[in-house]
């Protein structure tokens, strides 16, 4: 364990998933000093209060440590400890990025697809942790403290971080006020018993005290496109009319480059425009820091009498509600119960007869609907379903992407469906009484009510019917991802008959288990998801309003802008993927896999609002893929549809795109009631 990942560690906020708010470049200072204290520890270097001096150049083995060791060696005079920190201290972004991975790895860390690490449930279970000696070490917050606050003997590796938790201003954060101040003495003392730790100190002093020199660079200007500008662009507003929103945000980036304002006239908005993949790795590394979602997420949360919801939360708030909701929607959960996937998505099934010709998206939006609203839920959305997605489909339109004016909102009509709506809230609240869930497996709402019970201030009752509606929502998503794949099998015959030839194999004998979904057993229909994914995302774009201004490749993102990131035009461009536009399964082979270049592939967005349910997701339509294949030949008709995409209120196949429903490949199971 270096004593970079031990900082961390401390440093480790638990109820922000991040580090404490320390000023950066304290921070990076403190981080220098701790990579020069373990090349120290190392007899690579020694140190006192005047000079560095290396004994050793060879190196220790150790990525983290060596490219350092490498500059102190090739440097021709001999510098002081204050030099090498302030040389360092500019690259420490990258060492708390690369630390942060070695903890997860060392299964030290956890580390939650929305951008946010804890610390691993075998840590916390047992306090200890390995080291590189394989020595188990307790807990360093633990071992720390009662150096500290019983007089324990330190080892010098303990002095060593002490010293650069002090010169930080950390200590402070690790115990209460009262302990901290009482402490005062102990702590000068532990700082001065070991000469390392003092250079160190001195050197990071020196510098954390007067701030990092000012940078005068000249601000690139932002290009600001009107109606007119977008019109020149041809491919952009072919794009834009074809409903394929990425490919046009991939034109506009090839155009005007990764930061744009746009003004669009009758939503009386300007917007910025954040496109590319390094503005997605930017979003996921630093995003959380200056862009907030509760701005403009507010006016949905208001329909629903709602004040604070997942969607609107940011910070430490955001990462606690994302904890406690993590059972609710882990891939473990769904594989728990996938003989109730099975199930629902048959009953959603037994209506498609041989002849039948169906609405594609509404027919995959109904079956997820149907799987969710029970697995998440506990009841049968299906007679109340037209009329919530409705309601939703206006609530965007007006609240969120402003495209329709507010009394649209209130006629007679919507009213009647909100009535519903709210009809269907109470039918979840009912099917939820301690008495009824008995001894089933836990669901969401379970969870919900959980932390309402343990919390009301937290999650008061006037914000769990966005909750509840939310998690129905969430198979609109889901259909939409569906259809955009079966529209991609009928499109690619022979991929389709692997896909079959997979389904076949898995449900020759039953109901497939969870063990039997290896990547080996849906090897084609995986890859046949991901490239459709990144096709047709369902979720194309995220919006933010920026909390804290930033610069962002030269270009200066000013206070309260409404910023738009378009995280899935990266699907677009010739640097992530190769032709792009061809769909090529093959590209996410090993020795490929071009999605996994940093910010190449978001069809689940990005940073700490990364979809929660990504992993759930990834399951549940591959497995309604195969089950549809193994039980249907189906078509698209006519025979010449070209798919068009319907934008709003999310992505999915237009109102055009029909399923012909050929034949049965194999029958149904006969269905038990619920």
């Amino acid at each position: 364990m270096r004593l970079a990942e031990e900082l961390i560690l401390l440093l480790l906020n638990e109820d922000s998933g991040y580090l404490e708010q320390i000023p950066s470049w304290n921070l990076s200072c403190v981080f220098a000093g701790a990579i020069l204290a373990d090349l120290a520890l190392e007899n690579r270097l020694d140190t006192d209060l005047e000079s560095l001096i290396l004994l050793d150049k060879s190196e220790t083995g150790d990525e983290l440590l060596d490219p350092v060791l490498s500059e102190i060696a090739s440097e021709s005079s001999t510098r002081n400890a204050q030099y090498w920190v302030e040389k360092i201290a500019p690259r420490s972004e990258s060492i708390v990025e690369s630390v942060l991975e070695r903890l997860v790895e060392k299964e030290i860390l956890d580390y939650d697809a929305g951008g946010f690490w804890s610390l691993s449930r075998k840590v916390t279970r047992t306090g200890t942790y390995p080291s590189l000696d394989g020595v188990v070490r307790a807990e360093v917050r633990a071992r720390i403290l009662r150096v500290i606050l019983d007089n324990e003997i330190p080892d010098p590796r303990d002095v060593i971080l002490i010293s650069l938790v002090h010169t930080c201003d950390a200590l402070r954060l690790l115990m209460p006020v009262e302990e901290y101040e009482e402490a005062q003495d102990r702590i000068e003392l532990v700082c001065k018993m070991d000469l390392i730790g003092r250079a160190i100190a001195t050197a990071v002093t020196g510098i954390s005290l007067r701030p990092p020199p000012m940078r005068f660079v000249r601000k690139k200007t932002i290009p600001k496109l009107g109606v007119r500008h977008l019109f020149k662009n041809l491919r952009a507003i072919r794009h834009l009319r074809n409903g394929n929103l990425p490919r046009a945000m991939a034109e506009l980036y090839r155009a005007y480059g990764p930061v744009i304002e746009i003004g669009i006239p009758f939503v009386k908005q300007r917007f910025v425009l954040l496109i590319g993949h390094e503005a997605n790795s930017w979003v996921n590394k630093r995003g959380r820091a200056y862009l907030r979602t509760k701005d403009y997420i507010w006016h949905m949360e208001n329909v629903f009498g709602a004040s604070r919801t997942l969607p609107g939360m940011d910070g430490a708030e955001h990462f606690r509600m994302r904890k406690s909701l993590r059972r609710g929607y882990a891939r473990a959960t769904l594989e728990n119960r996938l003989n109730e996937v099975y199930s629902d998505g048959r009953t959603a099934m037994a209506e498609w007869k041989p002849g039948d010709v169906l609405d594609g998206t509404f027919a995959c939006q109904t079956l997820a609907g149907r799987q969710l609203s029970h697995l998440f839920l506990a009841v049968d959305s299906a007679e109340y379903m037209p009329d919530i997605l409705e309601y939703q489909h206006r609530t965007f339109a007006v609240r969120i992407q402003h495209f329709l004016p507010e009394f649209m909102l209130h006629t007679p009509s919507m009213k009647r469906k909100r009535a519903r709506l709210f009809e269907f809230v109470g039918k979840v609240q009912s099917a939820h009484t301690l008495g009824i869930r008995g001894d089933q497996p836990p669901d969401l709402i379970d969870d919900l009510l959980t932390i309402h019970r343990d919390d009301p201030q937290y999650l008061p009752e006037t914000d769990l019917p966005f909750y509840f509606v939310a998690a129905l929502f969430t198979g609109n998503y889901l259909g939409s991802v569906l259809a955009f794949l079966l529209c991609t099998l009928a499109s690619h015959p022979e991929l389709h008959e692997r896909v079959k030839a997979e389904a076949d194999a898995l449900f020759k004998n039953g109901n497939p288990s969870p063990n039997d979904f290896t990547l080996d057993a849906i090897d084609t229909t995986h890859r046949v998801y991901l490239e459709t994914l990144r096709l047709f995302p369902a979720i194309t774009v995220q919006m933010r309003n920026v909390m804290n201004p930033f610069e962002f490749q030269g270009y200066e993102i000013p206070l309260h802008a409404r910023v738009v990131i378009a995280q899935t035009a990266a699907h677009f461009l010739e640097e992530n993927f190769a032709e792009p536009l061809k769909f090529d399964i093959d590209r996410y082979l090993p020795g490929r896999e071009e999605h996994m270049k940093l910010g190449a592939y978001a069809p689940f967005g990005l940073g700490t609002h990364k979809c929660l349910g990504s992993r759930w997701v990834d399951l549940q339509v591959v497995v309604d893929a195969l089950m549809i294949a193994h039980h249907f030949d189906f078509k698209v008709t006519p025979s010449c549809y070209e798919l068009g995409i319907g934008l709003f209120p999310t992505s999915a196949p237009d109102k055009h795109f029909k399923i012909h429903i050929e034949g049965m490949r194999n029958e149904l199971p006969t269905l038990t009631a619920r």
